[in-house]
């Protein structure tokens, strides 16, 4: 038997470079069953004749050579002789320092003036649900078709403005500044008014420099005055989109139940003859397996479509039915159910981040990236570490996706009581039920959704995303030790 080290090369993260759509394989390739053997501070996997040996302590990847006839335990034992462990695998819980979770600092100082390292913390996202009103009736929409749940509103420029202040008196610095909703282009003024008051704080030093600004749309605003204003204040975009036309309007029609497509399509036009950045979210759902339509084919849709490699192409989480809603729920989909389909655009997604060219499924590109970094993931995912979210009304939650749930409102940056006692109960349930979760191998190597979860499931303490997750890794690791290790 042989054991390689695999020391992946950032050479083979060349999606950076322009590229053409073409060279586009894929389809319905079942994967051959995975073993998977964790031994000491080491992990082997084997499918067949691919063999990789994992060790997230160190985040070293082997290549293995061994006979198939050979039992997978005696395999084990020899990649350990081969690669002796200093130090045991450990993956720690929910317990990080205050450095690593700058947006809760002030929650964590019960409100004291926040100061980190003889400033004040940083905040790396802070997203403003400038609308709570939707021109969509999007099938699988978990925010109540934008309205979170409340009565239909839009922030006015006057809150904008008293959320931003509260805000640099909490956090020192921005990174990102994120308009959400709802849709976010029905309300430019609000827009347009963060815009100037953060342009206004770096000219009085109140910020050292400019967040960056990002939108999500749901591409059917792209009007002169829309495009003037993401022109103006160089304001990036992700743009919904599900698919083909039929999937498309399927998935998200317009209120009155019409097409939303054309409008789409003339927004990305648009967008693209006025140099506007963006990139494309797609969300699969039920509507799409049942039409037999792949994660692999809208990789290769979109890749067709836009040209862009990265794509981020998530499950839909919505609240596990009840068995007698199943057959009302057509858009819901079991996501253990999806791991197989993720671990098939996963494999695809390694062959073609090696050769160069053709789609890559962004979950697997931070697989790969982590392990060509030597780096683990740091944090499960932005919410209670590096983002807060403000809603229409000023009220506070640790994630957009969780806007509304009277059980995760950690107060109101408007009226002073964020930070406060609710903001306290928020982290303390979150810290409680997070670490509740097993742990596993893989936490090393991929990120989750703790709000899209606690949507399915009702909690954060069910990992329902760990399937995919783990099928993700064993078909990055299995695929990039095949490869790096020739």
């Amino acid at each position: 038997m042989s054991l390689t080290a695999c020391d992946i090369p950032f050479l083979i993260f060349k999606y950076l470079a322009p590229d053409r759509p073409g060279g586009m394989g894929g389809g319905w390739t079942r994967v051959a069953r995975v073993e998977v053997i964790e031994r000491g501070g080491g992990i082997l996997f084997r499918d067949g004749a691919r063999c990789a040996y994992f060790v997230p302590a160190e985040m070293r990847l082997f290549s293995l050579e061994a006979p198939s006839n050979i039992p997978l335990e005696a395999v084990a034992r020899m990649a350990e002789e081969k690669h002796s462990l200093s130090v045991e695998v450990s993956t720690p819980r929910d317990t990080y320092a205050d450095h690593q979770r700058e947006a809760m600092f002030p929650i964590l100082h019960d409100g004291e003036e926040p100061v980190l390292g003889g400033s004040k913390p940083r905040l790396e996202r802070l997203t403003l649900n400038v609308s709570n009103m939707c021109n969509l009736a999007c099938s699988y929409c978990y925010a109540d078709q934008g309205r979170y749940h409340a009565p239909e509103r839009l922030m006015t420029a006057a809150q904008v403005e008293g959320v931003l202040r509260r805000a640099l008196e909490l956090y020192g610095q921005i990174s990102l500044v994120h308009f959400f909703g709802g849709e976010p282009l029905m309300n430019l003024e609000a827009i347009d008014a963060a815009a100037m008051f953060l342009q206004d704080a770096v000219a009085d030093g109140v910020l050292a420099r400019m967040p960056r600004m990002a939108l999500t749309t749901n591409g059917t605003w792209s009007g002169p005055a829309v495009l003037d204003l993401l022109t103006h204040w160089n304001i990036s975009l992700t743009v919904s989109w599900d698919g083909t036309r039929e999937v498309h309007d399927h998935c998200r029609p317009m209120l009155s139940g019409g097409s939303s497509y054309e409008m789409l399509a003339e927004s990305i036009r648009r967008f693209r003859e006025h140099e506007i950045p963006f990139e494309i979210e797609c969300t699969y759902n039920g509507h799409h397996r049942a039409s037999g339509i792949s994660i692999v084919d809208l990789m290769n849709f979109f890749y067709a479509q836009t040209g862009q490699r990265v794509l981020h192409i998530a499950p839909a989480f919505l609240p596990r039915p009840a068995m007698f809603e199943l057959s009302s729920r057509a858009d819901y989909v079991d996501l253990a159910s999806l791991a197989e389909d993720y671990r098939i655009a996963a494999r695809l997604s390694i062959e073609n981040l090696v050769r160069g060219e053709g789609p890559v499924l962004q979950f697997a590109y931070r697989v790969a990236e982590h392990l060509a970094t030597r780096r683990p993931a740091e944090i499960y995912c932005p919410a209670f570490f590096t983002q807060i979210t403000v809603a229409t009304d000023g009220s506070v939650y640790p994630c957009f996706m969780l806007t509304g749930n009277a059980a995760y409102c950690m107060g109101n940056l408007l009226d002073g009581s964020y930070p406060g006692p609710a903001a306290a109960r928020v982290l303390r349930d979150y810290l409680t039920e997070f670490n509740a979760r097993p742990q596993a191998w893989y936490s090393a190597l991929t990120e989750g959704c703790v709000a899209g979860e606690a949507i399915v499931a009702g909690t954060m303490s069910e990992p329902v995303f760990a399937p995919i997750q783990q099928a993700i890794a064993e078909e990055c690791v299995l695929q990039l030790a095949a490869h790096v290790g020739k």
